[in-house]
């Protein structure tokens, strides 16, 4: 988001830090279950209430005044990494952020970590659902605001219900501002919370918000129509229904909002906010003032320039890159590589200085050079998490042509995407051929080294049905690499239907009376 935007989302926190904003409940909603009475007096409120609901991405822990590795975002982010194949989790040993690698080595389907995913997504969808139905009866509100209002809260709802979905499996439709008595409504097959919740919000905000261009300036980085459509394309994408995924998709690629960076690096620049990759992105503000920036930027491995932070590649990943595809370079950073932006323009080398798991030291796509880092402070790096790229969108379109029958349009999809990469290289001629016939082990292979370390990967495995196959096979992988002695057999535990869904917190699967997951 732009930086005028990242002010106003500032001033509504510390607003409701203070307590002085009607807003105020709806940002410490402990969990669902909680009555809410907050009720928005004016247009100024309507907006604190979208705010709240934007606000649920925050790694700041609202009721302590510190950040908190678990609650925060960046947490329940890592898990799409963590549970795959691509990276290890890192840290000072094994019993870093224990509670992390146990999921990612399939040793527990619930802990602190889960039970704040869960939680953190019922905040979101409690405060979107309050926006949804309080903000059109705001006295003297702007009918173009209310609806674009309602729009936004309604593409934040489909997308915190897709996150519960994806890893919780069956879920309660609640639509309505919680009561206590809401926690009763049985759970729904994720068939029907798709159509019946997912699908309309995201058709519905389609509709009414507007196009990025269309935003002012002050209002860059909300929700648009291309997010969106983008989010039922991968909505669609996820219920292979392939024939509407490709649909939605076509349109967003021909209403031109979005295109890709000519050079790839600079979709993770920091000073790139909102660039013309952008789909959607979480604005991080941080500041020597305001601790609102995003956690992971230093967890991942700025702060120090040393391979302690979390998200460490693996060797499997490394491996994956083809012969001369520039996006490894712009990907992962080796041990010894200098960057040529330190304090005063001086070159600096990145060192494996201790901790090291892996020969490889973090993922560059997060990686700040000293030059504009704000300081080393934990939450105070001014950096935006992409959630939503041009990249990913035209590679579910192609794998959604090519499950349609249309080759054709397949090529075309994930040439796009490989001609941005083949144009980095010193030599364009001699690296990444031009794909033809392209399968769906070839869409496969460049999600993964496209999108790598961006949270994408174990839920791609899982859509695709080849969880278990992939990281069954893991450990005998990692046996013959460098990492063999620190990693151990991660994936050696995966089973379905078992893993395919994490454990519903306990207490919540006691007090509604569901029955919980399979095999817990």
């Amino acid at each position: 988001m732009k930086k005028m935007y990242k002010k106003q989302l500032i001033f509504l926190f510390f607003l409701s830090f203070m307590g002085l904003s009607s807003c105020n409940d709806l940002i410490d909603i402990p969990s669902p279950g909680i009555t809410q009475d907050a009720i928005p007096m004016n247009q100024k409120d309507a907006v604190g209430l979208i705010t709240g609901c934007y606000s649920t991405f925050m790694d700041y822990d609202q009721t302590q005044g510190v950040d908190n590795w678990v609650e925060g975002y960046f947490c329940q982010w890592l898990v799409g990494e963590e549970c795959g194949d691509d990276i290890y989790k890192g840290g000072d040993s094994h019993g870093d952020f224990q509670a992390m690698e146990d999921l990612g080595y399939f040793k527990t389907g619930y802990n602190n970590v889960i039970d704040w995913k869960w939680r953190k997504m019922w905040i979101g969808i409690a405060r979107c659902n309050k926006a949804i139905t309080s903000i059109p009866n705001v006295p003297g509100i702007n009918a173009a605001l209310s609806a674009r209002l309602v729009g936004e809260a309604q593409f934040l709802r489909a997308y915190f219900y897709m996150e519960l979905l994806r890893n919780f499996g069956d879920l309660p439709i609640i639509t309505t501002p919680i009561t206590a008595f809401d926690v009763n409504q049985p759970r729904v097959a994720v068939k029907d919370v798709y159509e019946k919740l997912v699908e309309p919000d995201l058709v519905a905000a389609a509709a009414i918000l507007p196009q990025k261009t269309a935003y002012a300036t002050a209002d860059a980085g909300r929700a648009t129509r291309g997010a969106a459509l983008s989010l039922l394309a991968k909505a669609y994408l996820y219920q292979k229904k392939w024939s509407n995924a490709f649909t939605t998709g076509q349109t967003v690629i021909d209403e031109g909002q979005y295109n890709l960076e000519t050079n790839f690096r600079n979709v993770f620049e920091v000073d790139n906010v909102n660039g013309k990759e952008s789909i959607f992105e979480i604005a991080f503000s941080g500041n020597q003032t305001y601790p609102f920036g995003w956690v992971g930027a230093n967890a991942i491995g700025s702060r120090d320039d040393i391979n302690w932070g979390w998200l460490q590649p693996s060797t499997d990943l490394d491996r994956e890159f083809e012969s001369g595809d520039p996006r490894h370079q712009m990907t992962i950073i080796h041990d010894g590589d200098t960057f040529v932006d330190g304090w005063g323009g001086q070159p600096y080398p990145i060192t494996a200085l201790r901790n090291n798991q892996v020969p490889y030291t973090a993922s560059y796509k997060y990686f700040i050079p000293k030059s504009k880092r704000v300081s080393n402070n934990w939450l105070r790096q001014n950096y935006n998490l992409e959630l939503i790229r041009y990249a990913d969108l035209l590679l579910m379109y192609g794998e959604a042509a090519l499950q349609s029958g249309n080759q054709v349009k397949a090529d075309w999809a994930v040439e796009q995407v490989r001609s941005r990469a083949r144009n980095q290289s010193v030599n364009p001629s001699t690296t990444l051929p031009t794909k033809t016939g392209v399968t769906m082990n070839d869409i496969i292979h460049e999600r993964r080294v496209e999108l790598a370390t961006e949270g994408h990967r174990f839920y791609d495995l899982k859509r695709w049905g080849i969880a278990q196959q992939v990281l069954n096979a893991l450990p005998a992988k990692i046996a013959t690499y460098p990492e063999a002695l620190y990693i151990g057999a991660k994936g050696a535990l995966y089973q379905s239907p078992r893993n395919d869904n994490f454990q519903i917190p306990p207490t919540d699967v006691s007090r509604a009376g569901w029955t919980q997951n399979p095999g817990y």
